[in-house]
């Protein structure tokens, strides 16, 4: 997922995205166990993983991480998602804010609209401008939110994490 992310900020070909975004979902939905099927190489018979994408999961289950997702994540501030956050902002107008204006975080989207430089952006203009204002308000008041169950099963997950260290007694 997170490497169609980075693409589609900076590839204007939608198909490599997708591509991973397919083979990520196949990943996700898999009945199998994973590191078997990479192992016995049966990764390429996953409907959705094709030889590209493949060699990615590969990597990814045998060493942790990807270098093709490293230098993807060197292209690109470390907090530059937190912008999906604003509601009605989805990646191709982060990436145009971002290679236009250099904006990488949701301080600084909000610093553009005040100072007029997003409403003189090709497909932005004042209207837009003033939306995101609206917007980034939204996505701070809604970043102090979250709904009960999402709260309890974060709060368990963190338990049943502490409870595996020796340091903890129970």
């Amino acid at each position: 997922d997170e490497i169609s992310r980075y693409i589609e900020l900076g590839d204007p070909n939608p198909f490599r995205a997708r591509a991973f975004e397919k083979a990520a979902r196949a990943v996700e939905n898999l009945d199998a166990d994973l590191d078997v099927l990479v192992q016995s190489g049966g990764i390429l018979s996953v409907s959705g993983i094709g030889k590209a994408t493949a060699k990615i999961v590969e990597e990814i289950v045998e060493s942790g991480t990807s270098q093709y997702l490293e230098e993807l994540r060197g292209q690109y501030p470390p907090g530059i998602f937190e912008l999906l956050r604003v509601p009605k902002l989805g990646l191709k107008k982060i990436a145009v804010l971002y290679s236009e204006l250099g904006i990488a975080s949701i301080d600084q989207l909000e610093e553009a609209p005040r100072t007029g430089r997003i409403a003189k952006l090709k497909g932005f203009g004042t209207k837009t401008a003033e939306q995101i204002l609206q917007n980034i308000a939204f996505a701070r008041l809604r970043e102090s939110q979250f709904l009960l169950p999402v709260g309890l099963e974060v709060g368990e997950s963190i338990r049943e994490r502490l409870a595996e260290l020796d340091e903890v007694e129970d």
